[in-house]
């Protein structure tokens, strides 16, 4: 009886070594790519098993021992090759053009400056992170971030702060402090629980927080104007020459108006950086 190394009976021939480096020479053009949603992908390997099985066998001729001939193997192994080409091509294909739900977030901003713990999305941030729409920035006792917006409006957050980038200009304050500069990045408003804040070309803070169990903002100008609508009413805070003007929420709905220097010690917490 004749051994399988023989005549090569139980062994792939070299037109089968040729496939095999096709398929090597395709995924390696194929690079890196978008990941492919699961449901395409298992669509694309249902129907590449199902024309597979589809297809008749040849006849083949049989030995005295029953075994069926080496022309019969290569023919089925070229044919999974085959196939398994096809599928490669068609994922390809598919993931050429990636679905909506899994492409990435255009970045909104980036991070200028990064100062003790301070996170995004709660990963730990560092300077030249991007950050995309929707996330959500944070603070502990000892951080401090400086941000850039890609219209160019700069934003400094202060310890103990979070808040979310809900769109290229305009910022979601959940708790915190924050300073804004747009002198080069146009309008943007911030979104509290005591209404939305819309610069006028302006310097200014919004802080959110808490005294005696009571939640409060204040809204602090230091150049220029802001708007603030507070219980559909329209609140503006205004700067003079060498002095700020700084609005006071509380959760009863009243409103408290004090000057404020430009000089003031108070501002020195935006100049960490």
């Amino acid at each position: 009886m004749r051994g399988p190394d023989d005549h090569g009976d139980s062994q792939p021939g070299t037109g089968d070594v040729e496939t095999d480096d096709d398929v090597r020479k395709l995924m390696m053009i194929a690079d890196k790519r978008w990941e492919l949603p699961s449901a395409a992908r298992e669509r694309v390997h249902a129907a590449t098993l199902a024309a597979f099985e589809a297809m008749p066998e040849p006849a083949s001729d049989h030995q005295a021992s029953g075994r069926v001939s080496s022309s019969a193997y290569s023919w089925r192994f070229a044919l999974a090759a085959s196939c398994l080409m096809a599928l490669g091509a068609a994922l390809l294909f598919l993931s050429a053009t990636p679905d909506k739900s899994s492409t990435p977030t255009a970045a909104v901003a980036a991070v200028l400056y990064s100062e003790g713990h301070t996170t995004l999305d709660g990963h730990r941030l560092i300077s030249g992170d991007e950050i995309t729409l929707n996330a959500e920035l944070g603070t502990g006792s000892n951080g401090r971030l400086q941000v850039r917006f890609n219209s160019g409006i700069e934003l400094r957050v202060d310890s103990d702060t979070r808040l979310r980038l809900t769109g290229g200009s305009e910022v979601q304050l959940l708790d915190g402090r924050i300073y804004f500069d747009t002198a080069d990045g146009g309008a943007l408003r911030v979104l509290t629980p005591f209404g939305n804040v819309s610069d006028i070309g302006t310097q200014f803070v919004v802080e959110l927080s808490r005294e005696l169990n009571q939640t409060q903002l204040d809204v602090i100008v230091r150049e220029g104007a802001v708007q603030i609508e507070h219980r559909s009413h329209i609140e503006v805070a205004r700067a003079l020459p060498g002095s700020g003007e700084q609005l006071h929420f509380t959760e009863q709905g009243l409103v408290s108006r004090a000057a404020l220097s430009t000089t003031d010690p108070y501002w020195q917490w935006i100049g960490f950086a």
